[in-house]
């Protein structure tokens, strides 16, 4: 039990700055790699919506989520996945083989859920 424990905790020390490069390796690999990454995907945006309510409440929201819609795994997955691809004809491979997929996450719910006209 305890070996799992720490393997679970170095995952999520490994995956604390995700960069597109190892998304990429961890999602190609098809092991556990891959769903731990998911899992992480996940748990930032999950993340974000917390902060996005309480930002929220100070008027200075960082996007504008429908209020009855829940988002799942497969839609912070796909987010970072379209943010992939609309950057690859911005820049060059190796400059977004550094950026973190949390930085694409965030970027890509504000872009999904802009709040122009809110």
């Amino acid at each position: 039990m305890a070996t799992l424990f720490l393997l679970s905790v170095s995952m999520v020390q490994l995956k604390a700055n995700t960069t597109v490069k190892q998304y990429k390796a961890d999602l190609a690999s098809g092991s556990t790699a891959a769903s731990f990454t998911k899992v992480y995907i996940y748990g930032l945006g999950e993340g974000f919506l917390l902060a996005n309510i309480e930002a929220t409440k100070k008027k200075a929201p960082l996007y504008c989520h429908p209020d009855k819609l829940a988002l799942s795994m497969a839609n912070y997955v796909d987010i970072v996945d379209r943010q992939i691809k609309e950057r690859s004809n911005r820049m060059t491979q190796a400059q977004l083989d550094e950026i973190p997929i949390a930085v694409l996450l965030l970027e890509g719910l504000e872009e999904t859920f802009p709040c122009t006209g809110r």
